[in-house]
C-alpha cells in the first residue's frame, strides 16, 4: 500500500487466542472513537459516508469469510444506523476486491434488510460500476473525470450521482 505506512491505534475487533480477528470481540475504543468522529461531522453539518468494506488492507478485514463480514455487518449497523448523518457505502472500488459479485449482493441485501433508519446506499466502483438499478442502491457514486456523461447516469438510473474521488489534489507521484 503506497503512502499508507502507519498502524492504526485500534483495529475494529480484539484479536483471538490464534492471533486471528475476532469479529465476535469488537475493541470499543475503536468504535468510540468513530462514533465521536461521526458526531462530529454531524455538529458541522456533515453527512457520514462510511465506506464498510476496502480492498487497500493489509490487515486481513477485507478477506474474512462471508459469514464473518455478515458478523461484523450487523454489529456496524446496530451500533451506527441510529446516527442521522451517515450513509453507507459499501465498498470503495468493490470490484478489485477479493469477493464475489454474490458477496457483494449478499453484503448489499443485508445491510438494506437490516438498517431500519433506511440510510442512504452506494457502492463505489474502480473499473465496472455497481449495478445502481438495485432497488437498494439510492445514488450512483462514481469516480470519473468524464463529467459530460453524468447527465445520461441520472438519466438512465433515476438517481442522484455522487462524484467520488474526482481530481485528487496533491503531489503523489501516482495519477490518483
Amino acid at each position: 500500500m503506497h503512502y499508507n505506512h502507519n498502524e492504526p491505534q485500534w483495529y475494529a475487533f480484539e484479536k483471538d487466542a490464534d492471533g486471528n480477528w475476532d469479529v465476535h470481540s469488537p475493541c470499543l475504543a475503536f468504535w468510540d472513537a468513530l462514533e465521536d468522529r461521526i458526531r462530529e461531522l454531524d455538529r458541522m453539518g456533515i453527512e457520514a459516508d462510511l465506506i464498510l468494506f476496502h480492498p487497500y488492507d493489509r490487515w486481513g478485514f477485507d478477506a474474512l469469510p462471508q459469514k464473518d463480514n455478515l458478523v461484523y455487518l450487523d454489529y456496524v449497523i446496530r451500533r451506527l444506523s441510529a446516527f442521522p448523518n451517515i450513509w453507507w457505502s459499501l465498498a470503495n472500488e468493490y470490484d478489485i476486491s477479493s469477493k464475489s459479485l454474490e458477496d457483494w449482493e449478499e453484503i448489499e441485501e443485508f445491510v438494506a434488510a437490516n438498517d431500519s433508519w433506511h440510510h442512504l446506499l452506494s457502492c463505489h466502483n474502480c473499473f465496472p460500476m455497481w449495478d445502481a438499478s438495485r432497488k437498494n442502491i439510492t445514488h450512483i457514486s462514481i469516480q470519473t473525470k468524464v463529467f459530460w456523461n453524468l447527465a445520461k447516469l441520472r438519466e438512465t438510473y433515476h438517481k442522484p450521482v455522487i462524484l467520488d474521488e474526482c481530481c485528487y489534489e496533491g503531489n503523489l507521484p501516482m495519477c490518483w
